[in-house]
């Protein structure tokens, strides 16, 4: 049906439509919302500075962070075989890339790795030898002049 001349009613629609959505859009881009408001803070004048400048304290010392020795280094892995069932009779430098080597061994008539053996310095002399007892203790001999003469026995129970 035909409106003002040959305009059809749906393009005048369309085109009011329009003009409504755009003044709609100005109106909402020019209206600032109001400002929020500040409570009003109370502004203290920082008390005096002496003239004489006073010494800075130092900042506390970092606390120092502990090191683990390689013999302690290498315990730890010796005893995380203790009551593991190795499969075999021997298992070689379970400990390869690091500063020290350990072999673990399962000798017969035994269910799991009873004993170990350590080269704290990797000169292909035995520093350490460990025995797993069957009461749960571990006997540690030591070699102090790295000779494989063992010098140094203590037991402990880890």
């Amino acid at each position: 049906m035909p409106l003002a001349g040959r305009m059809k009613l749906r393009h005048f629609l369309v085109l009011v439509g329009g003009v409504v959505a755009v003044g709609t859009m100005l109106l909402v881009a020019r209206h600032e919302p109001p400002a929020p408001t500040v409570p009003e803070i109370a502004v203290v004048a920082p008390p005096s500075v002496p003239s004489t400048p006073a010494a800075t304290p130092s900042p506390p010392a970092a606390p120092a962070t502990p090191t683990v020795s390689v013999a302690d280094q290498a315990q730890s892995v010796v005893l995380s075989y203790r009551g593991r069932d190795l499969g075999t009779d021997k298992l070689k430098d379970v400990s390869k890339g690091r500063a020290f080597k350990v072999n673990v061994y399962q000798d017969d008539g035994h269910a799991t790795a009873n004993r170990a053996k350590v080269d704290l310095d990797r000169d292909d002399q035995w520093d350490q030898k460990y025995t797993f007892q069957d009461d749960g203790s571990v006997a540690l001999k030591t070699s102090s002049d790295d000779d494989e003469t063992y010098d140094v026995e203590e037991t402990f129970t880890p």
